[in-house]
């Protein structure tokens, strides 16, 4: 391991050349940047931010009023986006040109805070080389540029969180940044309230970084902006903290428990196998921060060269199991969105980037053999994981497609007493009673588990040879952590494939998906008269209707299926904006324009659209790229 320090000390006296593989990796990041935003296809949360927000932020609506928009987040997660387009124009292009602003800003304040810690002196060579290996780090990481390059809450809370750790870390910050780091931290439960736990990490921080007299400033700024916006949203915002706490503990919150709204229909019962795919999902899409968070607390010294340092790495950690904790438990451990896990991950994966900047310069190599041991485990682990939650799209690729041929061959059997050939899988079938499917992915998984293992046990051979051969210079005890070492750095080296954060493909679009929402809100825009009341069953394209001039809708229905409920009290379930059956039937009875996707024309509602009741309009073009996605328009006749 000397070796590969005393060669990371010889590149740290070219500090030009730090310099320029920054800027290339700032070129890589903003290039992704663009062109995700143009190629996703808009989700239905986008759609939601943008079009609730425009309402709020014209007035038309209030957040958490009755009768109203259902709020399901915190308000500032609508009014930031509503506001932008307030202000540039209502729009899905405005929304996704913003998230390209707040990616831009997140990329110069990692930049910035991985300087200022990353060297054992201000302005030193290696916090240059640590700055860029930061910029490269989020770079290679598709999976996470693609979920900041949609106006989706996660880039706007990575934005003002990486911000937050640029005001306040460090010693002598100046009194007006961690002021402002504190308002911004207090600010950020107002925007998502899963980061809640930020603002007294924040102000613990500061405290003992700071002092007391610093602490009591920023302590009053950070609530400041906390209290406003509940005082503002009092008492309705409590229906969002509710969500947080078990009814039968907290009895005297149930007066902020919304009575007689029916049974979700979102909920899922989920198997211990789902909910590992999703763990480790996580996993493969922020591999190089959470494997580098893992690194920095195997790598923890003894003695910290600064201060200062040690507080940081200290701060950053314990924020980052609290928040890992918190969202683990609500996605992976819950039973409404298992599959969240990844893009929760996202609000906060920056923590973990920065925990390895301000450590690495401190990390004691030589760690016992426990910690040795420990790292192998992880590492074994880690690959299995992955391999287990890669095998689900593997599975309908190559490998698949190689194990499915394998599993068409034929094998000997008995069957009643005669001799037959039954292909591989119909023997598996008629022993386990497994589908194809199911067959064909446990076989997909065995080879990648069994590769992943095959490549640790490779890792630690390679490292043991050029120990014994003497090429390079390691430490006695060593083999095992520095095996993780390079694991590390070859899994850092293939993030951006499909294995890695690459893997992230559920929003891909190849055509322009902004074009191809004007094309659609153009056409919509010519049957849809000001003035008219519209039942609404679009799937997630919600973003189409803010380029429509003052319609009025039946809020509940804009959460689609995540609002809708089996049974409730038609009253108490339009005043918190949910709906159900009932009222679908209701509202389509009074809408002058029913405005359905392909695929939701189902059932009664195809039946009553199909009525000498309504006059069919020429549908729009495809939205994006999901199959059903063209909105068919139905205008009440006279």
């Amino acid at each position: 391991m000397k070796y590969f320090l005393n060669r990371f000390k010889q590149l740290t006296k070219l500090p030009w050349l730090a310099e320029i593989l920054t800027a290339l990796g700032g070129i890589i990041y903003f290039g992704q940047v663009w062109i995700y935003a143009h190629t996703q296809d808009s989700l239905l949360d986008e759609g939601l931010y943008l079009l609730k927000g425009y309402l709020f932020a014209t007035g038309k609506y209030r957040p958490f009023q009755s009768y109203g928009l259902w709020t399901n987040h915190m308000p500032l997660s609508f009014l930031i986006p509503g506001y932008a387009q307030a202000i540039f124009g209502p729009g899905l292009r405005t929304g996704r040109y913003f998230a390209i602003l707040l990616a831009g800003l997140f990329l110069i304040g990692l930049w910035i805070v991985s300087r200022r810690l990353g060297g054992m002196s201000p302005g030193g060579d290696a916090s240059r080389w640590l700055a860029a290996g930061a910029v490269f780090a989020v770079a290679h990481n598709p999976a996470a540029i693609k979920i900041n390059s949609i106006m989706a809450s996660q880039g706007l809370v990575a934005c003002v969180l990486v911000w937050v750790m640029v005001l306040v870390l460090g010693r002598g910050r100046p009194a007006w940044q961690l002021i402002l780091g504190s308002i911004l931290a207090g600010t950020l439960p107002l925007i998502r309230l899963n980061l809640l736990p930020v603002l007294p990490f924040v102000l613990a921080y500061i405290f003992w970084e700071n002092g007391w007299r610093l602490g009591l400033f920023a302590a009053t700024a950070g609530l400041i902006p906390f209290i406003g916006g509940h005082a503002l949203y009092w008492p309705h915002i409590m229906t969002m903290w509710v969500k947080w706490f078990p009814s039968g503990l907290t009895p005297f919150l149930d007066v902020w428990r919304p009575e007689g709204i029916g049974t979700p229909t979102a909920i899922v019962t989920a198997s211990l196998g789902t909910r590992l795919e999703s763990l480790f999902e996580g996993v493969r899409f922020h591999f190089i921060s959470l494997s580098g968070t893992i690194a920095a607390w195997l790598f923890w010294p003894k003695t910290w060269k600064k201060q200062e340092h040690f507080r940081i790495a200290v701060f950053l950690s314990t924020l980052f199991i609290v928040l890992f904790g918190l969202h683990a438990w609500a996605s992976v451990g819950g039973n409404y969105c298992i599959y969240c896990f990844s893009n929760y991950l996202a609000f906060f994966s920056s923590l973990g980037i920065l925990l390895i900047v301000v450590s690495i310069p401190n990390w004691h190599w030589r760690i016992p053999l426990w910690r040795g041991h420990l790292a192998l485990l992880i590492m074994l682990l880690v690959v299995t994981g992955i391999g287990y939650s890669y095998a689900v799209s593997a599975a309908h690729g190559p490998i698949g497609s190689q194990m499915m041929d394998f599993l068409e061959r034929k094998v000997p059997a008995v069957i009643n007493s005669e001799y037959t050939g039954l292909t591989l899988w119909d023997a598996i079938a008629k022993h386990y009673h497994w589908s194809y499917w199911k067959q064909a992915l446990a076989g997909t998984r065995a080879v990648l588990i069994t590769s992943g293992i095959v490549v640790c046990v490779g890792l630690i051979a390679i490292v043991t040879w050029f120990n014994k051969s003497r090429a390079m210079d390691f430490s006695k005890g060593s083999v095992l952590s520095s095996s993780f070492i390079l694991f590390l750095v070859l899994g850092s080296m293939i993030s951006p494939l499909d294995p890695l954060g690459g893997g992230r493909h559920s929003y891909d679009c190849g055509k322009g998906v902004i074009d191809s929402y004007k094309e659609a809100a153009d056409h919509l825009s010519k049957h849809v008269e000001s003035g008219d009341l519209i039942y609404w069953q679009g799937g997630g394209s919600q973003a189409i209707l803010l380029t429509l001039d003052d319609i009025n809708l039946f809020p509940p229905q804009l959460n689609s299926g995540a609002s809708y409920r089996q049974g409730g009290d038609i009253e108490m379930l339009t005043k918190y904006g949910y709906w159900n059956e009932a009222l679908s039937h209701q509202w389509a009875r009074e809408a002058d324009v029913l405005i359905i996707a392909e695929r939701e024309l189902s059932g009664w509602l195809a039946e009553y659209a199909a009525t000498d009741e309504f006059k069919l309009v020429p549908p729009t073009p495809e939205i994006g790229c999901r199959e059903g996605s063209s909105l068919q328009i139905y205008r009440r006749l006279p």
